[in-house]
């Protein structure tokens, strides 16, 4: 811009070479990682939508990255020009793939909210969507920036070249042409500005924010689920404990009139019975050996069942009666049932309750690392919405604008890596 100083015009010319190398860097990074695993990585979803991404982010970080080098020698106000028409044309053409970093954040947060939200495994998601997702990003961006080579798009632009008339000043925000000077280039540029990118990008911002809701009340609701059972499982639980305790009352009681009737059996029983229990406690001790992989299934059931039997259930009941035997049985029976109940429903315990809670804490992961790269995404983009706004309400533009705009645009591949390197790891 013209009314700018020398100073301020050599800030803007080297931010950008600043802020795109940290963005090729990061996005390099992820590109250098995943390829490095793409044995596992490739075959999730998550890791393919950040190859796409961070390839499109390299390819216009690394011209961006060019700042006004490519732009016209003659062009005004814009400090380290050296290129011409052509150069900047090409430069501009590449700038444009920002728009598939853009679009990829909206299949990102599609993903999330699949994934997230409706409990789409991924190989559905990779089967019904995925491909058409990314064709749509790649043919909409490589279209579009095709579409501006015969319409002359590509022009100084204040930051870089890109969507802009030449020579500036010819054409209004609003389309509104200057009597004093005539387009040679991008003629109606501004419509093809809001066609072209801006409409895509504002459209993506309305759409992630939307999506980032709809996983929000998602996992707010799947947390409030969770909350409920487990209290549930709680109030189970606790009934079942004291039913436990009346009815080993009751049971004890019973073999305790059990023993007084057969209180009148002789020494030698005693004796066959105590080599008998010998003999299967030693049997029950290798079969439990043989089984130990099995026993954090029931561990207190089966304590419970092996106490029972050796306290409370006299070693001459063997030779008693089959009436006796069967009342006995009964009750240790009863009593098991009770204490396994009560353990399917310890919220500790129970394989169901720990599935459901690994779910819930992948869910919130991934809505953690949703909301960080939805966060990276409107860092990047606030100040150039912000930018877009004062030129179409025919503001003066103030210069920390275009120094944010400066830093953050070319910078969102950083961003992602930072995401990606130290944010929450769910795939």
């Amino acid at each position: 811009m013209s009314t700018l100083s020398e100073s301020q015009q050599k800030t803007l010319a080297i931010i950008p070479h600043i802020a795109s190398a940290l963005s090729i860097l990061g996005s390099c990074s992820i590109l250098r990682d995943i390829y490095m695993n793409r044995q596992r990585k490739m075959k999730q979803p998550y890791y393919r939508i950040l190859l796409g991404m961070s390839l499109f982010d390299v390819v216009c970080s690394t011209s961006i990255c060019l700042s006004t080098i490519p732009m016209p020698v003659d062009t005004p106000g814009v400090y380290g020009a050296r290129g011409n028409a052509q150069t900047c044309t090409a430069s501009g053409f590449f700038n444009q793939f920002m728009l598939g970093s853009i679009l990829y954040n909206l299949v990102l947060s599609v993903y999330y909210t699949l994934s997230g939200r409706f409990k789409m495994p991924d190989e559905e998601f990779a089967r019904r969507y995925e491909p058409y997702l990314h064709w749509a990003v790649v043919v909409l961006t490589v279209g579009v920036a095709l579409a501006g080579l015969p319409l002359t798009l590509y022009n100084p632009a204040t930051l870089w070249c890109w969507l802009a008339p030449y020579p500036q000043g010819c054409e209004t925000a609003w389309g509104e042409h200057s009597p004093d000077l005539v387009c040679e280039r991008g003629y109606e540029a501004w419509m093809y500005r809001w066609i072209f990118f801006y409409g895509p990008l504002w459209a993506t911002i309305i759409c992630v924010t939307v999506l980032m809701g709809i996983l929000t009340f998602g996992v707010m609701k799947e947390e409030k689920d969770a909350i409920v059972k487990r209290n549930k499982s709680y109030d189970v639980t606790s009934f079942g404990e004291d039913q436990y305790e009346s009815h080993r009352g009751e049971s004890e009681d019973s073999n305790d009139g059990v023993d007084s009737r057969l209180g009148g059996d002789t020494d030698a029983q005693n004796n066959n019975d105590n080599e008998h229990l010998s003999g299967s406690t030693n049997d029950d001790t290798s079969q439990n050996s043989s089984c130990s992989h099995h026993s954090n299934e029931h561990p207190k059931s089966d304590l419970i069942q092996t106490n029972y039997t050796n306290n409370h259930v006299p070693s001459k009941l063997h030779h008693q009666n089959s009436n006796t035997s069967r009342h006995s049985n009964r009750h240790n029976n009863e009593f098991i049932q009770f204490n396994t109940a009560s353990e399917v429903h310890d919220t500790s315990r129970s394989p169901l309750h720990r599935e459901e809670s690994v779910k819930l804490e992948r869910t919130k992961k991934m809505f953690y690392q949703a909301l960080l790269y939805v966060g990276v995404f409107y860092l990047t983009w606030i100040i150039p919405t912000v930018l877009r706004l004062q030129q179409l309400f025919s503001r003066p533009i103030p210069f920390w604008v275009l120094v944010m705009t400066a830093c953050l645009a070319p910078t969102q591949g950083f961003w992602n890596w930072l995401v990606y390197r130290h944010g929450p790891c769910v795939a």
